[in-house]
C-alpha cells in the first residue's frame, strides 16, 4: 500500500497492472489487499494474472477484486484439448477454462487469454479444439502462440529426447505474435491458416 501511495502521489495513475503470475494464489492475502486498497481510496482500474482453477475455486475472491476495480485478468488457458493440458502438466481442465471465463463475464472482467498451438504430438483435431475454445471464450484479447520448447522444462527434455527441436535458439521467444516453427512434425502451414479463424 505504501508503494501504491507513493506511485499515486508521483504519477496520479488511473490504472495499474500487477505482472505477478502468483497474484491470486493466496485468497486470504487478496482479501486483505482488497480491504486495504479500498480503505486507501484508490480508484484505479486493475489488471492482473490468474489461473482458471484458482478462479473456479475462488469466485468470491474474483467478486471482491471486481468490486475494487479489477478490469482485466490474464489467464493462460493454453489448449482446448484435455490430453494436451495433461501433457503440459497444466493442472487445469477444459471445463475449468470455460467456467473461469464465465465467472469473469459475470463480474464484468475482460479477459487477456493466452493459448498455444503446435505442441509435440498435438493432432489437427486437438488444434481445432483450441481454436473452438478461443471462439467459445471470446476473450477481449486472444494471444495465440506457437509452442516454444524452453530449456529447463519437462517438455523441453521431451523434445530433446525425441529429436524434435528445429532451431538452435530456444530462447527466441516473444510475449505475443510468436509464429516461428520450433519443432519437427508440426504442419505450420495448417496452423497459419487455423489462426486466421481466431
Amino acid at each position: 500500500m505504501e508503494e501504491l501511495k507513493e506511485l499515486h502521489d508521483t504519477y496520479a495513475f488511473h490504472s495499474i497492472t500487477f505482472w505477478d503470475d502468483t497474484f491470486t494464489v493466496n485468497p486470504d492475502w487478496i482479501n486483505d489487499f482488497c480491504k486495504e486498497y479500498k480503505k486507501e481510496g484508490f480508484a484505479a482500474t486493475i489488471a492482473a494474472n490468474s489461473r482458471a482453477d484458482i478462479i473456479c475455486d475462488n469466485e468470491e475472491m474474483i467478486e471482491e477484486l471486481a468490486n475494487i476495480g479489477l478490469d482485466w485478468l490474464a489467464i493462460g488457458f493454453e489448449s482446448g484439448s484435455q490430453r494436451i493440458l495433461d501433457f503440459l502438466d497444466k493442472g487445469t481442465t477444459v471445463e475449468q477454462n470455460l467456467e473461469a471465463a464465465r465467472i469473469c463475464r459475470k463480474y464484468g472482467i475482460k479477459i487477456f487469454a493466452t493459448f498455444m498451438l503446435g505442441l509435440p504430438a498435438e493432432t489437427q483435431k486437438e488444434q481445432l479444439q483450441t481454436v473452438n475454445m478461443i471462439r467459445d471464450i471470446a476473450p477481449e484479447h486472444p494471444s495465440l502462440f506457437y509452442f516454444t520448447p524452453i530449456p529447463g522444462t519437462n517438455i523441453y527434455q521431451y523434445c530433446l529426447d525425441n529429436d524434435l527441436i528445429l532451431r538452435d535458439d530456444p530462447f527466441d521467444i516473444d510475449r505475443t505474435g510468436n509464429y516461428k516453427p520450433k519443432i519437427k512434425g508440426i504442419d505450420y502451414s495448417y496452423l497459419d491458416k487455423l489462426k486466421t479463424y481466431v
